[in-house]
């Protein structure tokens, strides 16, 4: 029997046309932990837009993990610790954000709260209504980096598509000698510290509960899910997933809103 299950939220777990968790998602997850395995939750989303994942599923209950802002903290659920985190420091938020003015992008800065955004668009109308972020807007009259008090462990530039596909390769060049930058939707580039990823932080979260990939089922639909998928003892892939995605998974499920994880989970207990 595995120890560990590790799940990516949106696309995944959490439906974006139902806004929600399907309930045989939940069902599932509720027999691995009655059998006492571990649920890690690995995410792009912020910490603080991560709660209700973490309510619905009773990970405090349960105990678990939740690896949020692309790999760039770690919080156990059972004692509501972090243990691991790589903040970016703020010399380099200011410059990101200058870089934002110069180029027409809006940029939003992750707190543990709430992000600080610095405009409105269909990127960040996402991330309030589906996501469930929620944000203070900086007028542009103000100094947006006042605003900032923590150092982010995630920052990100939104805007609308045409903009984002315009600068991604852009931003990908200037930065890749600091950060990993992350093209995470049509309206959202992603940057964290270079060395940040999902997979790094469960190599990490591995090590820190003795277990290793023999020991972990996971599911993803995503790019950035594909080493996990790839490294992991069983795997599976989404019906919606990536081209990337569905070649890195063991097997191929049903989509995210046809409980696909569900399916996946059945399938593992059929043959633990």
């Amino acid at each position: 029997m595995i120890k560990v299950f590790i799940t990516d939220v949106d696309g995944t777990l959490f439906d974006h046309d139902s806004m929600s968790i399907p309930q045989a998602n939940i069902d599932a997850i509720r027999l691995l932990q009655e059998k006492g395995v571990k649920i890690v939750i690995a995410t792009a989303r912020t910490h603080a837009s991560s709660l209700s994942i973490i309510e619905a599923l009773q990970m405090r209950k349960y105990g678990g993990y939740l690896i949020d802002s692309n790999g760039a903290s770690i919080y156990d659920l059972t004692s509501d610790r972090l243990i691991y985190q790589k903040p970016i420091p703020m010399a380099w938020i200011r410059d990101l954000y200058e870089y934002s003015l110069k180029n027409g992008l809006h940029f939003t800065a992750e707190q543990e709260e709430y992000v600080v955004v610095s405009g409105y668009d269909t990127g960040t109308k996402i991330d309030n209504l589906i996501v469930g972020v929620d944000f203070i807007l900086v007028s542009p009259h103000n100094d947006f980096m006042k605003r900032i008090k923590t150092e982010p462990f995630k920052v990100s530039f939104t805007q609308e598509k045409e903009l984002i596909d315009k600068y991604f390769p852009l931003v990908e060049e200037k930065y890749s000698d600091r950060f990993y930058v992350c093209h995470a939707g049509d309206n959202f580039i992603d940057i964290v510290l270079k060395d940040v990823n999902k997979s790094t932080a469960v190599a990490e979260l591995l090590k820190l509960i003795d277990c290793d990939f023999d020991d972990i089922a996971a599911i993803g639909d995503g790019d950035n899910d594909s080493w996990l998928l790839a490294k992991a003892k069983y795997s599976a892939s989404l019906a919606n997933g990536t081209s990337e995605a569905k070649k890195a998974g063991k097997i191929l499920v049903k989509s995210c809103d046809e409980a696909g994880l569900s399916e996946f989970i059945h399938i593992l207990l059929k043959h633990a």
